[in-house]
């Protein structure tokens, strides 16, 4: 008499493909492409905003120290905007592309 034949008592696991990761140069290039993807817009933005406050700076010209200073006043507010703009837009790029993809 022979024995049966042998069976696996359980069924064998199933392991997902392993995802791979790209290498360090890899990286550093993707990353460079993407500070230039948020990095181009936001410098042609910061231009628009250096031309207007330099319109704003010449238009308030010597007349009145008040005057002088509101504009002064106005063109930080622009520039404290840009900058928020700019931390808000590269977080959110971030963000974003990790959260639907998992990479940028």
């Amino acid at each position: 008499m022979t024995p049966p034949p042998a069976t696996a008592p359980y069924p064998t696991p199933y392991y997902p493909p392993q995802r791979t990761y790209a290498g360090f140069w890899v990286r550093l290039v993707a990353r460079l492409i993407d500070s230039f993807i948020v990095g181009i817009p936001l410098a042609v933005l910061l231009g628009l905003i250096a031309i207007a406050a330099g319109g704003l700076a010449a238009s308030s010209g010597n007349s009145d120290q008040s005057t002088n200073n509101a504009a002064a006043g106005l063109i930080s507010i622009l520039f404290a905007l840009f900058y928020l703009l700019a931390i808000v837009v590269s977080i959110g790029y971030w963000v974003y592309f990790w959260g639907t993809s998992g990479s940028t």
